[in-house]
């Protein structure tokens, strides 16, 4: 009888401390898929922002490295090429033989009445640009170079002197990280200029040094 009893206490012994050892490795294994599922969201997160470096890496080479100047050669004819025209000013702008092409009635009281522009564009500030173009006209005359924001803010304003002979131009620029519009101005520069004018433009690139 007393070893039935001892038998009966030694199962139950048994019983409970496999119980325990079950226990312990449940509680083993939900510590080990808890530290499973962490690792495995941090790797997520990792790769999440892994690609998000990449894509802005990509954005910015592609922001920064190509021509920012489209159609500068004007073989395709006015395509994303504009002018304006103020209220003070008259002519008409047309692309001959791959040469843009401004006729000029009246330059207007502002320097900026009449322009030749392109834009917008973000250049990198930790860089200098070169900017080059071929230009004349017909009757000698200034041509002011301006780079600017939105808010009209000139970060480069030069100018150079147009003549009946084709001449290229090159100017070196850096400029803030924030977009800018290239605008050749040739309103009201001080020159007087009898009857009509005509300017002429080809081979406007912008490249880094």
């Amino acid at each position: 009888m007393k070893n039935n009893r001892l038998i009966l206490v030694l199962l139950i012994l048994s019983l409970i401390m496999l119980l325990m050892a079950c226990s312990g490795a449940e509680k083993e294994d939900a510590i080990s898929n808890t530290e499973v599922e962490k690792t495995t969201e941090q790797v997520v997160v990792e790769v999440v922002e892994e690609e998000a470096e990449v894509k802005a890496e990509e954005k910015s080479e592609v922001a920064f490295n190509h021509e920012p100047i489209v159609n500068g050669d004007f073989e395709k004819g006015q395509e994303n090429w504009s002018t304006y025209f103020h209220f003070d000013a008259a002519g008409v702008f047309e692309v001959v033989a791959g040469q843009a092409m401004i006729k000029v009635e009246r330059d207007g009281d502002e320097d900026y009445s009449i322009h030749l522009y392109q834009g917008q564009f973000t250049l990198d500030d930790t860089k200098t640009y070169t900017l080059t173009f071929d230009a004349m006209a017909k009757q000698e005359h200034d041509l002011l170079v301006v780079l600017e924001n939105s808010k009209y803010d000139r970060h480069v304003s030069e100018t150079v002197r147009l003549t009946s002979v084709m001449q290229t131009f090159t100017l070196d620029f850096q400029v803030p990280e924030e977009p800018v519009s290239l605008k050749l101005l040739f309103g009201e520069l001080g020159g007087k200029v009898s009857g009509e004018n005509e300017f002429v433009f080809d081979n406007v690139h912008i490249a880094a040094k």
